[in-house]
């Protein structure tokens, strides 16, 4: 819950916090996962850091150089492997981790497999705003990298 509440905060912090909390969320999750190997949740979770880490812009990987000895470093890999390891423990847990596999392969450049998790995805029930929300957006990136499987939605 550490981990989550330090989460939340992030948008309403300075960018120095943000990157020390950062820090503290990772190291959270970790010790976490140490504990509770198989929760799909905290994988998602971690899997969400490395990616954004791993897409942070030029400007915020230099402020976090300026600030920090050795800033945050992940990989798109690395936020797929956690991601893919979620939906291992829990097949079909979480709307938003089956578009982060999506994400993970089209910034690899599978669109094949890209595709298939957005398909997945659209599928997924809609249980709350949120995956309404992300339905948008799986729907946004079919209908830009796949238009024959939105039409055979319809």
């Amino acid at each position: 819950w550490s981990a989550i509440l330090l989460g939340l905060t992030g948008q309403y912090v300075s960018m120095q916090q943000k990157i020390k909390e950062g820090f503290l969320f990772k190291e959270h999750i970790e010790k976490a996962l140490n504990v509770r190997s198989f929760d799909a949740t905290l994988h998602y979770l971690l899997g969400r850091w490395c990616y954004e880490v791993a897409n942070l812009s030029w400007i915020e990987r230099r402020a976090a150089s300026a600030l920090f000895a050795s800033p945050p470093t992940s990989t798109v890999r690395e936020a797929l492997t956690h991601f893919l390891r979620g939906e291992e423990c829990e097949p079909g847990f979480f709307k938003s981790n089956a578009l982060y596999i999506a994400k993970c392969y089209r910034d690899g450049n599978d669109n094949v497999a890209m595709v298939e998790w957005l398909n997945k995805a659209y599928n997924m029930p809609m249980n709350d705003q949120d995956d309404a929300d992300v339905q948008s957006e799986i729907r946004s990136l079919l209908e830009k990298h796949s238009p024959q499987s939105i039409k055979a939605f319809m």
